[in-house]
């Protein structure tokens, strides 16, 4: 169950478009830097996001088919825990 204080926060956050611009920058990051794969927490790291707002970017893109999970996992670096990892989806165009 999701807390109505969570929601609230969303509804504010598209509100104010930074959803829309989070999830443009982490696409460009995925198709740009890491084409072939990188966790969530790395994502975080390099375009200085909460951790909460990557993953619901990452939701959304996975929704929409533009980001996949490969099914490849590794261990990150700093917190040391198993992560699975997300790519650009294949461009069915190029």
């Amino acid at each position: 169950m999701i807390a109505s204080t969570s929601i609230a926060a969303l509804d504010e956050h598209q509100a104010e478009g930074k959803a829309d611009r989070q999830r443009i920058a982490v696409e460009r990051f995925l198709r740009t830097i890491y084409p072939a794969g990188v966790t969530r927490n790395a994502i975080s790291r390099a375009l200085r996001l909460p951790i909460q707002s990557v993953t619901g970017r990452v939701n959304e893109l996975l929704a929409t088919g533009a980001v996949i999970e490969p099914g490849a996992k590794i261990k990150d670096p700093i917190t040391r825990r198993t992560c699975k990892l997300v790519a650009s989806a294949p461009d069915l165009f190029a």
